[in-house]
């Protein structure tokens, strides 16, 4: 395919009503590009974020078609200046193609995550050292605080299910230490509630897809003992079942991935997609999984 307008370590993509994906931010890149499938490249390029470098931020689809940017750091790597975490936010509008400043979080965060809920504001969850969440209004311009996580976590997966719950998994704790707890928060409750089963890797920057089906494909990510020990590459599946609230052991992966992509295919495969090794070196594999 084309090229990026620039070298982008850690951006988020998400792909709009009209199938054109927006892809925004990373290390180094104070910017977004926009590209059509359709049109066979990109149709805009180094679209200005208004706070400039932004990574490790979250990108959310909004109900009206515009994409939410919120929290992230400033930089991860050298040079200097150090990174600087966020509480800003940033909304793109595909009509204009231009980013506004949207409203300011009541923390800053990075590595949490976000998920956008049946009423279109979007819920923001944890981050590095914290454990409670805000709820942004796009439209009215505000964020709210939130119900409370059990705990802190960051690198976790917040997934929206067809019931309106919405289920957290994995993620680092204080230490760093990965976790193999979930957690769910039911509609209208004021917390989030610890599920009685735990997933059967603890894992963080794992993948969560919820399928057609309503259950949640978990896949990959990293154990991190946060003992000083290496960090062991995941290549274990697992499936969330919303009914029994439990977690069952599928087929692995082909490659054990963490800080990897999945995206659900149109004949219900799903292509899991580049991540790193247990080197920290990046992976070229690609596969598709086929969940049974």
């Amino acid at each position: 395919g084309p090229d990026l307008s620039a070298a982008r370590f850690g951006p988020v993509a998400t792909v709009l009503p009209t199938g054109r994906v927006l892809i925004a931010g990373g290390d180094l890149a104070g910017t977004a590009d926009l590209f059509d499938a359709a049109e066979g490249g990109f149709v805009a390029t180094g679209i200005p974020l208004p706070d400039g470098v932004r990574v490790l931020a979250t990108g959310t689809l909004l109900s009206d078609g515009r994409v939410l940017l919120a929290g992230g750091t400033t930089i991860v790597f050298t040079p200097l200046p150090a990174a600087q975490t966020l509480a800003t936010t940033a909304i793109f509008d595909p009509k204009t193609r231009a980013f506004t400043a949207g409203p300011a979080l009541r923390a800053p965060r990075a590595s949490h995550a976000a998920v956008r809920l049946p009423d279109g504001r979007v819920l923001i969850t944890g981050g590095v050292g914290r454990s409670d969440t805000e709820v942004i209004d796009a439209a009215a311009m505000e964020s709210v605080a939130g119900p409370p996580l059990t705990g802190v976590r960051d690198d976790h997966a917040a997934t929206l299910l067809p019931d309106g719950r919405v289920l957290v998994t994995g993620g680092q704790d204080a230490t760093g230490r990965s976790l193999a707890s979930a957690e769910v928060l039911d509609p209208g409750a004021t917390s989030f509630r610890p599920l009685a089963a735990s997933m059967g890797s603890r894992r963080a920057d794992h993948e969560a897809l919820r399928l057609p089906g309503g259950g949640v494909l978990i896949l990959g990510g990293e154990d991190d003992p946060a003992d000083g020990s290496p960090d062991a590459i995941l290549d274990t599946v697992e499936w969330f079942d919303p009914a029994t609230e439990t977690f069952l052991p599928l087929p692995a992966l082909a490659v054990p991935r963490d800080d990897h992509r999945a995206a659900r295919l149109a004949d219900g495969g799903i292509l899991v997609t580049g991540g790193e090794d247990e080197t920290s070196t990046s992976i070229a594999a690609v596969e598709v999984y086929r969940p049974r």
